[in-house]
């Protein structure tokens, strides 16, 4: 909690302000009700606010004062395979603005990932696969030997599983060359020799 003056009122009135403390020149005194909390947040001796990511803290993305909550997990699977994706998923947002936390992801060596605003070092609160793009060749490169790596993907298919085929490896043919495991119905694996 955070106290500003009242100019117009000399002193007398008070304005306390809870949470995320934007938008300060719109405050009216309790005592006069006058508007002469002229006070920007570097007047004040304030830094900008630190957008809230975890359940329960203020947002103030933009100057929102909404809560950050937690959508509920659905069609978990962790008895099968856990941790499942839909419990790693980024499910925070804030009611009051739209913000969803799975919006701040940013792309990182096939991966989308979403960092800490609080944290200096940059530390991961997220990281998740970059979905593929069907709409052109798009792939994901995955450690197989010393000597090679596997490209998984998809391909929009053309009609002509030849031409298909070629443009595919065209672009992920390894300096050594390298062969399809499985090519077809959009997706394709291929291992791609590098060494």
């Amino acid at each position: 909690m955070t106290s500003f003056r009242c100019e117009p009122c000399a002193g007398r009135g008070y304005r306390d302000v809870h949470g995320c403390l934007t938008g300060l020149g719109d405050l009216r005194c309790a005592s006069c009700g006058g508007t002469g909390f002229r006070v920007t947040r570097a007047r004040a001796g304030l830094a900008d606010p630190i957008p809230g990511d975890m359940e329960g803290e203020v947002c103030c993305r933009g100057g929102c004062a909404g809560v950050i909550e937690v959508r509920p997990v659905e069609n978990c699977c962790c008895h099968i395979s856990p941790p499942c994706s839909s419990c790693t998923e980024p499910r925070e947002f804030c009611a009051a603005c739209g913000w969803e936390a799975k919006d701040d992801e940013q792309p990182f060596n096939d991966h989308l990932v979403r960092s800490s605003h609080k944290d200096p070092n940059g530390a991961w609160l997220s990281m998740r696969e970059r979905p593929l793009d069907p709409t052109k060749i798009d792939w994901r490169s995955k450690a197989h030997t010393h000597f090679s790596m596997i490209k998984e993907g998809v391909y929009p298919e053309s009609g002509d599983e030849n031409a298909d085929r070629a443009a595919v490896a065209a672009q992920v043919r390894g300096t050594f060359g390298g062969r399809f495991n499985q090519f077809g119905g959009g997706r394709f694996s291929y291992v791609a020799y590098t060494d």
